[in-house]
């Protein structure tokens, strides 16, 4: 009997470490962390992770850069990233790296977020793996959205309802 407690004590232990922070914390901590940020070396990018469904062990991610978002233009060039221990290794046929503005690789990395839409200039959207979206948009109150403040919302995405 005392095995058998000690297995399903030890089992809680490994599930409920393998999630580093519950959703809502994940949130409040980027908030508290990010909200005062000048993301505007992001504007008119956005910077994706391949598989949106899985952790990005890899660190790969989809660079799109818009380069007429003021006048929502919807065609973008497109890069690669991968970042090899913080280091950002950039590839593309169509956008050059010193096109990019300077550091925008390496400020993407400490962000540490799975994806960020930025190709509205007035809307910023991230994704924080695996269910937290932050949304950075200073018009109103946005539907299925709660609010730190008057710019920063976020979302939890029920994984189970999936």
């Amino acid at each position: 009997m005392e095995k058998k407690g000690i297995l399903i004590a030890l089992m809680f232990l490994i599930l409920g470490c393998s999630r580093s922070k519950p959703s809502l914390e994940q949130a409040t901590a980027f908030y508290k962390a990010h909200k005062d940020v000048d993301f505007e070396v992001f504007k008119c990018y956005t910077i994706m992770q391949w598989n949106q469904n899985r952790k990005n062990d890899e660190e790969e991610y989809i660079i799109e850069f818009y380069p007429d978002c003021q006048s929502g233009q919807q065609k973008a060039l497109r890069g690669k990233v991968k970042f090899k221990n913080g280091v950002p290794v950039f590839h593309s046929d169509g956008l050059v790296e010193e096109d990019l503005p300077p550091q925008l690789l390496e400020k993407f990395y400490v962000l540490q977020v799975s994806n960020l839409f930025y190709k509205n200039s007035n809307r910023l959207e991230l994704t924080l793996y695996p269910d937290v979206r932050l949304l950075k948009d200073c018009n109103g109150n946005k539907k299925d959205y709660s609010s730190f403040d008057r710019c920063w919302h976020y979302r939890i995405i029920n994984q189970d309802a999936k």
